[in-house]
């Protein structure tokens, strides 16, 4: 899986940089300095959301499948985005034979392994949930913080932008072009990585790449294929099961029984690992 996470580090980068997350308007938003943060942290989460854009009138909900292909890792996520750009993102990262207890997802009833998070980024505000303790670690900005801005580059601008720039000594960046994919139209890009003289016989081969496809006309990253050369082994993420509906609006709200953590110094983001779950 490190091409997987090479590649969304560089893609978490990029998309960091192109996004105006301290820009936009600086309308109240209703709380006190006793219960929101002077610190924008909200809107650089969310600048640096993978698998889904932040914008609005894009509603939908899928699954997203990432699986090993020597059967040693499986994760499913749902993953889900309303019409007002809100967003909710499941995080699981554990082996194959724990999902005999994921029996299926939907809007209102959802069985996870792992955590969640939701992002409300044009409200200025996110969720961070952990069933095991059943606790939400919970984020507002305060009225005098600049919100969220929508980024005026279509979703795939990301890879466009690692076509152009300099990529570091043995990396090479493809363009793959447009297919379809699950339905929707997407723009591809392939990352090589070549050996180097810690890889013994592979210096100077291909050891490892990664295959990332954006739909700017779903505003997700669809499929991402990994490929270990070394090993063999190939790896896949892709959005399945995709529906363009409203997702039911609870999913973005903090369970019933759960109890609101105190300020932490530092957010927690999408990605991060747990072993612990997620029920509603």
């Amino acid at each position: 899986m490190s091409s997987f996470r090479d590649t969304l580090a560089w893609l978490s980068i990029v998309s960091i940089s192109t996004v105006s997350q301290l820009g936009g308007s600086s309308a109240a938003l209703g709380q006190d300095h006793g219960s929101c943060t002077d610190v924008n942290d909200v809107a650089l989460s969310c600048a640096a959301i993978l698998w889904v854009s932040v914008e609005k009138d894009k509603p939908f909900t899928a699954e997203r499948i990432i699986e090993s292909g020597d059967e040693s890792f499986h994760d499913r996520d749902l993953v889900a985005r309303d019409a007002a750009g809100r967003i909710y993102i499941e995080q699981h990262d554990l082996p194959w034979q724990f999902y005999s207890f994921s029996p299926h997802h939907d809007a209102n009833t959802i069985w996870a392994l792992g955590t969640a998070s939701v992002f409300d980024c044009f409200g200025g505000k996110s969720i961070y949930l952990v069933a095991g303790s059943r606790t939400a670690d919970v984020k507002q900005s305060c009225s005098k913080v600049p919100l969220f801005q929508q980024s005026n580059h279509p979703y795939s601008y990301a890879l466009t932008l690692l076509l152009i720039l300099k990529t570091a000594a043995g990396v090479s960046v493809e363009d793959l072009g447009n297919k379809r994919i699950a339905g929707f139209q997407a723009h591809g890009i392939r990352i090589t990585w070549v050996g180097t003289k810690k890889d013994g016989d592979w210096k100077g081969r291909p050891i490892r790449a990664t295959e990332a496809w954006r739909s700017d006309e779903l505003g997700a990253t669809l499929l991402m294929v990994s490929s270990d050369f070394k090993t063999e082994v190939e790896s896949r993420s892709a959005l399945i099961h995709i529906r363009r509906v409203d997702p039911d609006a609870s999913l973005f709200e903090v369970p019933p029984g759960y109890k609101i953590s105190p300020a932490q110094p530092k957010m927690s983001l999408p990605g991060a690992s747990s072993e612990t779950a997620v029920q509603r």
